[in-house]
């Protein structure tokens, strides 16, 4: 073990001289971007990947859209630490903790300070770390101590002089039950079972710590010192395994992550990496301000870094780009390379100062190869026909053993290079000049003299920028042209080149994207040809005819300057542009942009594009190359964590626990903010949600939040998806689950409570109309009983005097006994009469009784000039039928006095008592006296009977509406004379409708 940590050394020692220039790109959050404060001493992730910033304004929530403060958490925190997700912290009022997957719950107070005493140890909580049993570390001025789970302080003093708090006091713990704390007066040790602090017997380093990490299942313990040493021990035995010198003799202040090949750590300046099984320290990436604080998002290999001046978030190249550079020479202005060869294994790259580069493949490692001495101006590197040749303003030259070559061939001007060279299928080796083409045998290189039938101005008014050769052997040019437009090929059976504008090849101009085209690709995929030109694209087959048309007037470009242009098997064009690669997605019909944002060094690509064998593009960059690995480039970019951040409800700020948001019944306006939680560039993150399942998407664009005002009660489901500028939709949704209950108004029970209240207010309007109703009737009753007994007083004292009268008569004539029968009948009728004036309703037995009386009597008293009869059904109950008294005697007084008094034979009267129908009495009165046509010419009958005939109807219809009374008179079969009156009275005795009353 001691020999390969010391080869690591040894490799590290070597290692320490490699520089090189950051691929990382620096965003800096502040004050201004929603930070509560710059100072950001701590950051770290919770379970659900949110990240969380500790500063000088307590705990703030950052979801890579906006920073949410915890207000729980709004003191300055003095020392903190995270485990698992809990946040153990020290603030002015006590050592704490929180959990933050809740962020609504309240911390709890784990030890209070107390500043009243004399004692100052209680009043701070430093450097805390939390070991497997939950025991809480830290130290004061005096002593170091553990606040074990159930609450009781453990103290140990170390410093009984100390006057100061130590900034480098640190705990580690090696195994379970032992903790190592550094401090400065040496490495000290803990264990459960002593449950003591002592000197640790076997490590004696008099540097004191920085800091300290574990590197996992090895076992082994790598500690940081004072002194820029580096000490790597085995924890066992306590003993040292090697000590290796930091990189570039910085303090290592911090050790952010490690696996089993790598460890990063950081000084106050710079963040390092260290390969374990190479042992280089490679620099990751440098800043201009102390570091307080490095977290490593291991999925994007993203790093957030804390610093006075705020929160700084290292973004790494995009997948699929890699950057190549060679370290540039002290007093040597930076060169862009200009052109790429592919040569086996490696590239050679021709940069602006005429120098030639040899890097690997994989752009490990550079050498230059050559250095243009000759002050000669080389404009492009070309492979022909398996020879490397260099155009330039002084010739062509073949690259051979490590030297430019001069072949013999006398250029058109000595003073203009040649833009590109082809291998024609005619076996003809061709120069592109801006405004000619100069041709040669191949490969004896003797000039052809036979000139292109084209006319002049075809060479001297345009400007030719790129030539090219298709899979037919068709050359074609792109260029500007001043009366026309870019493009032309050329016809060798003509001789001459045919510019595809011609009316009968391209009838429509609107299809071309500009007259000044740039650069040419031959699709490997498709029978096309694509020219790049200022403005946009044009794709044409291998007749001349446009085929595809992507420009700036309808696809977003952030930059009209287009150059190199390439094709993939799928069909997506890649694009350079003074602001980026472009890449349009025939799938999507869209074109996106890769910039600074996704890791390139530089959005200016307008020099070489090269495709390599494997379909990689490699692009010249200032000091090195971009190598575009397409595939990884368009695989997908998001992590799969959306997640709901906050809401606000009613203006209220609120946490939610899980998917489920259920509001109370006076919440109706509600925004949920949500996140991907990818960290990257929020431009090319889109979102869209649906209400319900049967409900469309509807897109929201890069502002992950959504508002609802003015809810409706009820349940509903928010779907909310996710997905990157490429088109790829994150698996990972959010079902949200809203509940919106109903007010009190809107609720079941208030609208059953409403029914309710109408149903009683109905009822009680009807039972006030009842009351009224039956009072108004009650009255009607009193005043028609009245009337009736007012009938019944002036009856009364008639029928009295003339009943005395016949009493008296039979005195007179000593007929005593008729007197007394007389009397007695007389007595029983006056009797049942004042019996039933006081009530309301009485049997059909007593009427009849009464009745029969009153017909007794009259008949006595009219010397029995009529015979009456009175019949009953036998089924009929004359107990417990009822009817109102004296209702049928005004009528029987009717057929006596003005049907049978008056008339000179015989009478009868004839009552019928039925119930033809159940519930109804129907009572006949029947007489065969004169009829009612000469009862009423009788001078002393003046209107007596219809005046008690209209009240005895009233009275049956206040008893019962159903009650009516029917009079017919009776006349002779042959003459037609009047023979009597027949009274029907119908009386419904289930008095239901007025019982209440009786």
């Amino acid at each position: 073990m001691k020999c390969l940590y010391s080869l690591i050394f040894a490799l590290v020692c070597l290692s320490l001289h490699t520089t090189g220039q950051s691929i990382y790109r620096e965003k800096r959050y502040t004050y201004f971007e929603g930070l509560p404060s710059n100072f950001i001493q701590h950051s770290f992730f919770n379970e659900n990947h949110f990240l969380f910033c500790v500063g000088s304004k307590g705990l703030t929530m950052f979801d890579g859209y906006r920073f949410s403060p915890v207000e729980r958490v709004s003191h300055q925190i003095t020392a903190q630490f995270v485990k698992g997700d809990t946040l153990y912290f020290e603030d002015s009022q006590a050592l704490k903790k929180v959990s933050v997957l809740n962020l609504s719950d309240e911390p709890i107070t784990v030890q209070a300070k107390n500043y009243t005493d004399a004692d100052p140890d209680n009043d701070h909580f430093h450097a805390l770390y939390v070991d497997s049993k939950n025991r809480i570390w830290c130290h004061d001025f005096t002593q170091v101590k553990y606040v074990a789970p159930q609450g009781k302080l453990y103290t140990y003093p170390l410093f009984p002089d100390n006057k100061r708090l130590f900034n480098t006091v640190t705990f580690l713990e090696i195994a379970p039950d032992e903790v190592w704390i550094g401090t400065p007066a040496g490495i000290f040790l803990w264990t459960a079972a002593s449950n003591r602090v002592f000197p640790h017997p076997n490590l004696n380093i008099h540097a004191i710590l920085t800091t300290s990490m574990s590197l996992g299942p090895a076992g082994q313990v790598c500690l940081a010192t004072t002194d820029k040493k580096l000490i790597w021990i085995n924890p066992k035995e306590g003993s040292i395994l090697t000590v290796l010198q930091s990189p570039h003799e910085e303090t290592i202040t911090g050790f952010i992550k490690h696996d089993e090949s790598h460890l990063y750590s950081h000084s106050e300046t710079t963040i390092w990496e260290l390969h374990l099984r190479s042992g280089n320290f490679v620099p990751v990436h440098q800043f201009d301000q102390p570091i307080l604080h490095v977290q490593m998002d291991s999925l994007s290999q993203q790093f957030w870094v804390g610093c006075s001046s705020g929160l700084i978030q290292l973004i790494p190249p995009r997948r699929g780009i890699r950057i190549s550079r060679w370290d540039n020479q002290e007093g040597v202005r930076p060169a862009v390379v200009q052109s790429i060869v592919e040569d086996g294994e490696s590239l050679l790259c021709l940069d602006n100062q005429g120098r030639l580069w040899r890097t690997t493949t994989n752009g490990d490692s550079w050498e230059q190869i050559y250095r243009n001495r000759e002050n000669r101006t080389y404009t492009t590197l070309q492979q022909v026909d398996g020879k490397l040749l260099l155009l330039s303003n002084q010739g062509i030259f073949q690259w051979q053993n490590g030297n430019p070559v001069r072949l013999p061939i006398e250029p058109s001007a000595t003073d203009i290079a040649p833009i590109k060279s082809i291998l024609a299928s005619t076996n003809e080796f061709w120069l592109l000049f801006p405004h000619n083409i100069v041709r040669y045998e191949w490969p004896s290189l003797r000039p052809i003299s036979r000139p292109f039938k084209n006319q002049q101005s075809f060479w001297s008014d345009n400007l030719w920028n790129d030539i090219a050769v298709d899979g037919n052997g068709r050359v074609w040019l792109g260029g500007w042209v001043q009366k026309g437009y870019g493009i032309a090929y050329y016809d060798d059976r003509q001789e001459t080149f045919v510019e595809v504008s011609d009316r009968h090849i391209n009838p429509d101009h609107n299809k071309f994207v500009g007259d000044y085209y740039n650069r040419i690709f031959v699709s490997p995929y498709r029978p096309a040809i694509l020219f790049t030109a200022f403005g946009g694209w044009n794709a044409v087959d291998h007749e001349g005819h446009i085929v595809q048309q992507i420009d700036a007037t309808k696809y977003h470009f952030a930059n009209n300057h287009l150059q190199g242009i390439s094709e993939d098997s799928l069909g997506n064009v890649f694009f350079a542009t003074a602001e980026g690669l472009h890449i349009y997605l025939p799938s999507r019909d869209k074109v996106d942009q890769i910039s600074l944002w996704d890791g390139l060094p530089t959005n200016d690509l307008l020099h070489a594009y090269q495709v390599l064998q494997n379909k990689d593009i490699v692009l010249g960059i200032a000091n090195g190359l971009v190598r575009i690995t397409p595939k990884d480039m368009l695989s997908r970019t998001l992590s799969n964590r959306l997640a709901i951040t906050k809401i606000m409800v009613n203006g209220l700020w609120r946490y939610p626990e899980s998917d489920r948001i259920e509001l109370n019944q006076r919440e109706r306006n509600i925004m949920v903010y949500f996140s991907d939680l990818n960290y990257t560039d929020p431009n090319k993150v889109f979102y869209r949600y649906r209400i319900s399942p049967a409900d469309e998407w509807i897109t929201i664009g890069n502002n992950p939040e959504i508002s609802f005002n003015q809810l409706s009660p009820g349940d509903y489901t928010i779907d909310i998806l996710c997905y990157d500028n490429l088109g790829f939709t994150q698996q990972k949704q959010l079902h949200i689950s809203l509940i919106v209950p109903p007010t009190f108004v809107e609720s079941k029970l208030f609208y059953g409570l409403l029914i309710l209240l109408l149903i009683a207010f109905a009822l009680a309007i009807h039972r006030y109309l009842l009351n009224r109703q039956r009072k108004e009737e009650a009255y009607k009753r009193q005043i028609k009983e009245r009337e009736m007994q007012m009938l019944r007083a002036q009856m009364n004292p008639h029928f009295m005097f003339n009943t005395l009268n016949s009493i008296n008569s039979y005195i007179i004539q000593n007929h005593s006994q008729d007197a007394s029968r007389y009397l007695t009948s007389f007595s029983k009728l006056m009797r049942n009469i004042l019996d039933n004036s006081t009530k309301q309703l009485i049997p059909l037995e007593k009427e009849i009784q009464t009745l029969r009386l009153y017909l007794e009597l009259e008949s006595v008293r009219l010397e029995h000039r009529f015979d009456y009869l009175i019949k009953m059904d036998s089924d009929l109950d004359l107990s417990n039928t009822c009817l109102p008294p004296m209702l049928i005697q005004p009528f029987v007084e009717n057929a006596i006095w003005h049907g049978i008094a008056t008339k000179k034979e015989q009478g009868t009267i004839a009552l019928y008592f039925t119930s033809e129908e159940e519930g109804r009495l129907t009572v006949v009165i029947s007489d065969d006296g004169i009829g009612r046509a000469k009862a009423k010419k009788q001078s002393f009958q003046k209107n007596l009977p219809s005046h008690g005939i209209k009240i005895v109807e009233e009275r049956l219809l206040l008893h019962h509406p159903a009650n009516r009374l029917e009079i017919h008179d009776l006349y002779d079969n042959e003459q037609q004379e009047p023979m009597g009156t027949k009274v029907i009275l119908y009386i419904y005795f289930d008095l239901n409708y007025a019982r209440n009353d009786y």
